[in-house]
């Protein structure tokens, strides 16, 4: 993550009424829209932070609002009036107007889709930017940001995360409801915003090419990547080692690096790591180890392009070892594109007697220990409740995703949500309802969720974790992953 003519004159003329009932409905416009003189503008475009498809009004307004462009021209690019006029800053209430004099609406105010078809702006039209991430409340070019309705305070969201419609009936923010802004030049009004300065690597500790991997882990560790990545698998690294992989300037998509522990000379017959994947193959005699490994995910964009850098720390299936992720290079600490620090992962904090029964609903599971041991008994490991789910034996239950409550744990999605045909009743879970706190069986309510979310909170703590581990940064930026820090 990674599922959606009114008058702008006196409300007292009979002309304006008519051209009230003719659009949203809500009534005539209120004091604070486009047509108040305080308002300051300025052209925008929104590209979802998922699969980097550009918001678009079909036909420059007058239609459908649907997110599946992969440039922005005329279409995607759209009038933000921000209400109270100077700078685009966190919470200013916006109108959105098309190429051709149209408004965004969330039909109804929020709960339904999203057109583009008011030819005023009132309290439908009307939107409030929520800026992610730290830093100042200036919104700046490429900013991950969040719309939520005025009248329900529902969030817009890109279906599927790109390449279908544009909805506002979302009660979270999640990757779907998450946009990068666009602010590409001015028009009247104040200046656009202006970007801060880049933040320069500090020339002493940034890595000299895209990733340097740094082990300060009192024993031995051995690296291990998705096939995707050219370097040497299992590359061992003392405690103050470092390895820098060389990563295509083309860019790399969906690659993935992981730490063994308690390897032979060649980092195999490890105590975990060895998991049949990538540098943890092949798997030893008794089965494949649970690949409940510390994880770093990454898709480098390609050097110098406009598309993004994303990353992520995945505790999805569980965890080994401490690590943390620093980015380094122009626009760090900006927006996602921050240091994630997992150097509290401890595995004095994974559940003994985590709670996999769904709040009763199934007693067998009320005590589960997602502590995974070596031969001598020691801890070297600790399994997410989806992975203790879904992982044959010895390690786990070995049942089916498609059931409860491992359907609520792992939040499987066999069926495209897009079509709405994604329920439980059809074992499918979309990221609304593997997330919904309102439900008892949620992973949500796990012990591990909470301990990562403690221990970790910029990382991934289940699958559809989205807005705590999903992280973007510009094309060019440098990574150092430290494990042990």
């Amino acid at each position: 993550m990674l599922d959606r003519a009114r008058s702008s004159i006196s409300a007292a003329s009979a002309a304006a009424l008519l051209a009230a009932l003719a659009g949203c409905g809500e009534g005539a416009p209120s004091a604070g829209t486009a047509s108040s003189a305080s308002a300051s503008m300025r052209a925008v475009t929104f590209k979802t932070s998922l699969l980097g498809e550009y918001v678009t009004a079909e036909g420059a307004g007058g239609g459908d609002v649907n997110a599946n462009r992969a440039i922005a021209g005329t279409w995607e690019t759209f009038m933000l009036y921000d209400l109270n006029g100077g700078d685009l800053n966190h919470g200013d209430l916006i109108n959105l107007q098309t190429n051709n004099g149209h408004f965004v609406c969330a039909e109804n105010g929020g709960g339904g889709i999203v057109d583009a078809n008011r030819t005023a702006a009132s309290t439908w039209e009307t939107f409030r930017v929520l800026k992610l991430g730290g830093g100042d409340a200036v919104v700046r070019d490429g900013d991950a940001i969040a719309l939520q309705t005025e009248i329900a305070g529902r969030y817009v969201s890109a279906i599927g995360g790109g390449g279908a419609n544009v909805v506002a009936d979302r009660t979270a923010i999640q990757s779907w409801e998450t946009f990068l802004i666009g602010l590409p030049s001015s028009h009247a009004g104040p200046p656009a915003p202006v970007s801060a300065p880049p933040v320069a690597p500090p020339p002493s500790t940034a890595p000299p090419t895209r990733l340097r991997i740094t082990s300060h882990c009192a024993d031995p560790i051995w690296i291990a990547h998705s096939d995707n990545v050219g370097d040497p698998q299992n590359v061992q690294l003392a405690s103050g080692q470092s390895y820098d992989y060389q990563i295509p300037s083309g860019g790399l998509a969906s690659a993935r690096f992981w730490p063994k522990i308690g390897c032979d000379a060649t980092g195999h017959h490890c105590a975990i790591g060895d998991n049949g994947q990538g540098g943890g193959q092949p798997c030893p005699a008794n089965g494949c180890q649970p690949p409940i490994d510390s994880k770093f995910e990454v898709t480098f964009a390609a050097a110098g392009a406009s598309d993004q850098t994303w990353y992520n720390l995945s505790q999805v299936d569980g965890y080994t070892l401490p690590f943390k992720v620093a980015p380094s290079g122009a626009g760090v600490n900006q927006g996602t594109c921050v240091a994630s620090d997992c150097s509290q992962l401890s595995l004095n904090g994974c559940p003994g007697a985590e709670n996999l029964s769904g709040g009763g609903a199934y007693p067998a599971y009320a005590v589960e220990d997602l502590r995974v041991r070596d031969a001598g008994g020691r801890v070297i490991g600790c399994m997410s409740p989806c992975k203790k789910w879904n992982y044959p034996a010895p390690w786990g239950i070995g049942g089916s995703e498609g059931v409860d409550p491992g359907l609520h744990l792992c939040c499987p999605t066999p069926i495209d949500p897009a079509t709405g045909q994604c329920t439980i009743a059809n074992h499918c879970m979309t990221s609304p309802a593997c997330s919904n706190a309102g439900d008892p069986l949620s992973v949500v309510h796990t012990d591990y969720v909470a301990a990562i979310r403690a221990m970790c909170p910029s990382a991934y703590s289940y699958a559809y974790d989205d807005a705590a581990g999903l992280h973007a940064c510009p094309s060019d930026t440098a990574f150092e992953v430290t494990f042990c820090p």
